[in-house]
């Protein structure tokens, strides 16, 4: 990217995430705030800014809508018999998360360790 971009134009960049956050503040091995930051910056950017999307209840809430969706539409039809009755218990659930992941994200709750992703924006220096 950094290559391809003209001089003192500005990235901007989203960046998926799902997994917990370990070794905190000290997770340089994965696309984390702190790696991005040092990738940015050896490219040669400047006025880097990274922002979390979302928070651990959205993290929960994806997590949960995914799991529901995939209990939804099984392999084997013969799964229906262990699926069907864990998403009717699910769906609520992950209805319900979705709602405060939302409200979370309104009100500006819930923790940054563990969010959905980053928005990344740098400037070609």
């Amino acid at each position: 990217m950094a290559r391809v971009l003209k001089r003192e134009n500005t990235l901007l960049l989203t960046v998926p995430w799902s997994a917990r956050r370990h070794y905190i503040p000290h997770d340089y091995h994965r696309f984390t705030r702190e790696r991005l930051g040092i990738l940015l910056d050896q490219s040669g950017f400047d006025e880097i800014q990274i922002t979390e999307r979302g928070s651990d209840i959205g993290a929960i809430a994806n997590k949960l809508t995914v799991l529901t969706l995939r209990l939804l539409h099984p392999e084997k039809p013969f799964d229906w018999i262990w699926t069907l009755p864990l998403s009717l218990v699910c769906l609520p659930l992950a209805s319900r998360f979705l709602v405060a992941a939302h409200c979370a994200d309104a009100l500006g709750k819930g923790g940054e360790e563990d969010p959905l992703g980053y928005f990344v924006s740098g400037r070609q220096a």
